[in-house]
């Protein structure tokens, strides 16, 4: 009896650690989700740059104009607006935004002293000038985040596309006894582009706050046809490519 009991529970044993086995093999493996949601992003903040202003050379029959840019360091609020989808694997420690961005900050006032000389040998004469330049930007963003926890999403963003920078507004103080200088309206479209860091804090389920810092170019301006009492010139003043450093707040509505 003592051993047919023996012989019995071994068996049982054998069976047990089999059927265990076996179900660790069958255990199915969890596949990774992929999770797309649209968003919207507005922001806000302040820009700096200390690359503004037009400057330039030139010549109409034979007066000879050169323009010195001032004030070229300043500070303007910006807005923007960003709408794209959010990408999301399961059980992931990243996330990926992309999608399209519009920025506008205040207009800038592009200010300098114009010289004015002749072939003669008069004296040069020496006007102040400023002109109004509008820029709009208008890229394709990606923004990579870091899940570091549930509600705390470093990032790092980049985007690159054009600006559409409208030259207006041109003026000079001449005397009313001195023919006046005018040049046209321009709008130019210049390549553009940004890279930045910030943070972003989930508030709700659906809803995110964070700030960020950015490095933009606001790409290039120009006035257009310039007019000296009845001769006409080409030769205008002209902004660079205009460098400068953004801080934006954002909110983000994930839907």
């Amino acid at each position: 009896m003592n051993k047919k009991t023996s012989i019995i529970g071994i068996m049982l044993l054998a069976s047990s650690s089999v059927a265990m086995a076996g179900g660790i093999e069958a255990e199915p493996m969890t596949e990774p989700v992929w999770t797309m949601r649209p968003l919207i992003t507005a922001s806000a903040g302040g820009l700096w740059t200390s690359e503004a202003g037009g400057s330039g050379a030139g010549h109409i029959n034979t007066f000879y104009f050169d323009y010195d840019a001032t004030d070229r360091s300043q500070s303007k609020t910006v807005f923007g607006g960003f709408a794209g989808v959010e990408i999301e694997k399961s059980h992931s420690w990243w996330a990926a935004q992309v999608g399209i961005g519009y920025y506008q900050p205040q207009s800038f006032t592009m200010s300098g002293i114009l010289t004015q000389s002749f072939h003669s040998g008069f004296s040069p004469q020496q006007y102040a000038y400023e002109y109004d330049v509008l820029v709009q930007q208008l890229m394709f963003e990606g923004k990579f985040l870091f899940l570091m926890s549930r509600y705390f999403l470093p990032y790092v963003t980049a985007g690159f596309g054009v600006a559409f920078n409208d030259a207006s507004g041109f003026e000079a103080n001449f005397p009313l006894h001195v023919v006046s200088l005018h040049f046209k309206q321009h709008t130019q479209a210049t390549a553009t582009f940004q890279v930045g860091v910030g943070v972003d804090i989930d508030l709700f389920d659906h809803l995110r706050a964070g700030v960020g810092y950015r490095f933009t170019d606001l790409g290039k301006s120009r006035v257009s046809q310039g007019q000296f009492g009845s001769l006409f010139t080409t030769d205008v003043p002209r902004q660079g490519r205009m460098l400068a450093q953004e801080v934006l707040g954002q909110l983000t509505l994930i839907i």
